[in-house]
Parts: C-alpha cells; structure tokens; sequence
C-alpha cells in the first residue's frame, strides 16, 4: 500500500493492526472505500443564549431550524501514525437541508468523532440514533507521520460540556451519557486496542465455524451414497452370504453411524483448535 486510500478489503486488513474502531459493524462498509460511523445519544446544540441545549427525544436527534447541532458518534476510533482520514456527507441528509460534512481525521487520533451539522432549512431536521450520518473514507502514508496533533478524546476542546447545566436533559438521560462516555474503550485507547483486537478474533472464529459447518453439511449430504458405494463394490460378495435383509440393512446403518460418529468427532475437534480450546 503506497500511500492511496483504502478499499474496503484494505480496511479489514489492518482493522485490529493499524486501525482500531469499536463498535463495528461490518455492514456500515459501504461504497468499497467508506466506513458509515452511527450516531449516538450524545447530541447537542447552543440556544440563542448560548447555552448547551441536549438535542434527543426518544431516540431521535431533534436538530431546530437553523441550528448547528454537535453530535459525537458511537465509535470510537484510534488509528496509526500511517493512517489518516476525512470524513464526507451522506446524500440523503445534505439533499434534506443539512450540512455539509468534510474534516479531517489526524495520525494516532483516539476518540469518539464529533461531527458538527447544521440544519440549514426552516424546519426542524431529524438523525436517528443509531442511524449512519457520516462517512469516513481512510488513507495510508507511504511513511510514518512525524506531526503529533493536540486533539482530546471525543474533542471536547471544543464547546467543553457540562451535563449538569445543559438544558432539556433530566437526571436518568445525564447518567446514561455520564455512563456512555466513560466507557474504558471511549476514555482509553490501550482498552480500545484490546477490545478491537478480541472482537476481531472472534469475527475471524465465527466466520471459519460458519465454513467449517458448511462443509460438515456437505460432507452429510455426501457421505451416505458414498458408503453405500463402497459397500456395493467392495462388500457385494459378502452381502450375497447375508440371507435377511434386515441384517443387511442393521450393517448398512451400523457402518453410516460409525463414520458419522468419526466425522462428528473430527469437527468437533477442528472447531475446538478454532476457538482456543484444544
């Protein structure tokens, strides 16, 4: 990789090695070279007064005609001193009368995201928590960063916020958002490695358990014409001798049970070395 931007396969390849982002979902891989980031409940925006207003009702991000309301993402984000980003406008949102996205994300920034987006309409606009309202697009130097940047976690250098005065929050969404933010993985970025890395791993575990129970079905669906092959061509001579049927048959079923037993134990045994356990 020679300092281009990054493809969506590109991603997950340094996801847990240079990139680090939690929670992820790998359906907010959109377009082969953006990441979707989601909004969260931490939402506000400055009255007339210049007091911080909280901007959620019932899982909705109310933003007031002409207002500018600041919203943090739920990710929160780390990456290398080989890593940059720039964040970019959904259509959908821009073609509602929103704002325009476009910043900047530095080598080894940590933290959640705040994205500013003002409604430029005169009515109020709505963003979902939970729903996608930015799209990170990520880069790769050809050489290591040598610039450090001075921007704090969830950048809250810029309109610093108090929830005990904010306006239009009570007391059980204050300890919820008191509660959101304090997460270690959101306050530390050594938590964030170590929790993207034990997600990752057990992605990578669950996708080769999804293939290894396919394959054990196939080999389900395979494996009884094949014994019953074998047996035809290699035990045909000794079946003649075998006068009832249901004898037959008994030895026919008794040999499919032990092979299915045999095969059951030897995936049994792959999935545990998948998962650690062996």
């Amino acid at each position: 990789m020679n300092g281009s931007v990054l493809s969506n396969r590109d991603i997950e390849k340094y996801y847990g090695k240079e990139i680090f982002i939690y929670p992820y979902k790998s359906d907010n891989m959109k377009g082969g070279s953006t990441y979707n980031l989601t909004a969260s409940e931490y939402a506000y925006y400055c009255d007339n007064d210049g007091r911080k207003c909280y901007a959620v009702d019932k899982g909705v991000i109310r933003i007031p005609a002409h207002k500018t309301v600041l919203i943090q993402t739920e990710e929160s984000i780390y990456v290398s001193d080989r890593i940059c980003g720039t964040y970019h406008s959904k259509v959908k949102l821009v073609s509602d009368g929103l704002s325009h996205i476009g910043t900047t994300l530095d080598p080894k920034y940590f933290g959640t995201s705040k994205i500013a987006i003002q409604n430029t309409t005169c009515k109020e606009q709505k963003i979902n928590v939970g729903s996608t309202f930015v799209s990170l697009m990520l880069y790769r130097f050809k050489g290591k960063s040598t610039a450090r940047h001075d921007n704090g976690p969830g950048r809250e250098d810029v309109l610093p916020v108090d929830l005990e005065t904010m306006k239009r929050i009570n007391n059980k969404q204050r300890i919820k958002l008191k509660e959101w933010f304090d997460k270690p993985w959101r306050r530390n970025c050594e938590d964030l490695i170590e929790i993207t890395k034990d997600f990752k791993n057990k992605t990578n575990r669950g996708k080769k358990v999804k293939i290894l129970n396919k394959i054990s079905f196939i080999t389900d669906c395979l494996l009884i014409p094949i014994i019953l092959l074998i047996v035809i061509k290699f035990f045909k001579k000794f079946l003649i001798y075998v006068i009832s049927k249901s004898i037959r048959v008994t030895i026919f079923m008794g040999i499919i049970s032990l092979l299915m037993f045999v095969k059951k134990g030897f995936f049994n045994l792959i999935e545990s070395i998948i998962h650690g356990d062996y």
